[in-house]
C-alpha cells in the first residue's frame, strides 16, 4: 500500500516516549509499505537533543528519508510568534475549538497536504493525533487510522481534578470537555483507532463506544538493551521519564512523597 503519514511532530530521534512510539511505528510500517511523511516541527522536542534546531532537522530528514519516500516538515504557526502558545491559549477560550485543535491549524500544512494528495495516489492515511482533526476533511474519502498517544480528554479532565488553582482547574476542565466532543465526532469516522495500551483502549471506548479501536503497545529494543557485563549497582533505581511533561512530574512527586519513605523502611540503603 501507499500510505500518507500525518504527524504532529518530527518522529526523530527515537528518544523519549512519544518520539520512540512515533518513530518505531513509522519505521515498522515502512518495511512493508511505501510511506510519505508530512510532519509539524516541535522545536522543544528537538532542541535538547542537538546543538541546534537546524542540525536536528537536517539529521531527521536524512534518517527519515532512508525509509520514507517523501519527507516534509512544517513549522507550527504559534511557535513563530512571541508568546505564541499563551496567546493561542487565550484565543481558544473565545473560539468553539479547544487549544488542542487550534494548536495545529496551519494554511501551509493544509496546502502541502492537498498537493501531496493530488500526486500521491494514497491507499491509506495515518493521523498521529486527534489534534490533526482540522485536516480530516481533506482525507475523509480515504481509509484513515487515528493514533492516540494518550486519551487526551481523559488526561485533561484528570489534571483538572488534581489542580489546586481554581483558574487552572476550570481551564483544563473546559478544554477536556470540548475535546470529548471531537473524540466523539472523529473517532467513529476513521477506519481504525489505535492506543498505546488496553487501559487507554477501554478509556476511549467509554467515551466513544461505537468506535473501532485496538491497542498497539510500545515495544522495547531488546538488541539495544542487552546486558554489557557491567556490575549491577545494588539497591538502586532509575526513573527515565522526561520531566517536561505533567504526568511524569506527577509520577516523580508521587514516588518521592508516597513510595520512597516506605521503600527506605523495607530496603535500607536503597
Amino acid at each position: 500500500m501507499k500510505i500518507l503519514w500525518l504527524s504532529h511532530l518530527v518522529p526523530y530521534p527515537p528518544k523519549g516516549g512519544i518520539l520512540q512510539r512515533a518513530y518505531h511505528l513509522l519505521h515498522e510500517v515502512s518495511k512493508s509499505h511505501d510511506v510519505d511523511l508530512l510532519a509539524f516541527n516541535q522545536p522543544n522536542l528537538i532542541r535538547p537533543l542537538f546543538s541546534g534546531i537546524d542540525e536536528g532537522l537536517r539529521e531527521a530528514a536524512e534518517v527519515l528519508s532512508t525509509f520514507c519516500h517523501r519527507v516534509e516538515f512544517v513549522q507550527i504557526e504559534s511557535d513563530q510568534q512571541r508568546f505564541g502558545q499563551y496567546r493561542l491559549a487565550l484565543k481558544s477560550l473565545l473560539t468553539s475549538d479547544p487549544y488542542n485543535i487550534n494548536w495545529l491549524k496551519s494554511s501551509e500544512y493544509a496546502a502541502k497536504l492537498q498537493m501531496m494528495l493530488l500526486t500521491g495516489n494514497y491507499d491509506l492515511v495515518h493521523l498521529d493525533t486527534i489534534s490533526l482533526q482540522p485536516y480530516f476533511k481533506y482525507v475523509s474519502h480515504l481509509p484513515t487510522v487515528l493514533d492516540h498517544h494518550n486519551i487526551e480528554s481523559h488526561m485533561l479532565l484528570r489534571r483538572a481534578q488534581k489542580e489546586g488553582s481554581l483558574f487552572k482547574k476550570w481551564y483544563f476542565r473546559q478544554e477536556g470537555l470540548r475535546l470529548v466532543r471531537y473524540e466523539k465526532s472523529l473517532c467513529p469516522q476513521v477506519a481504525y483507532n489505535i492506543t498505546c495500551s488496553e487501559t487507554d483502549r477501554q478509556r476511549l471506548l467509554a467515551i466513544v463506544p461505537e468506535c473501532r479501536v485496538e491497542a498497539i503497545a510500545n515495544g522495547v529494543d531488546i538488541d539495544y538493551f542487552k546486558r554489557d557485563g557491567s556490575v549491577k549497582q545494588q539497591s538502586s533505581l532509575i526513573f527515565i521519564g522526561t520531566l517536561d511533561w505533567y504526568p511524569n512530574v506527577e509520577a516523580v512527586r508521587f514516588i518521592a512523597d508516597e513510595i520512597w519513605p516506605l521503600l527506605k523502611q523495607k530496603v535500607p540503603g536503597v
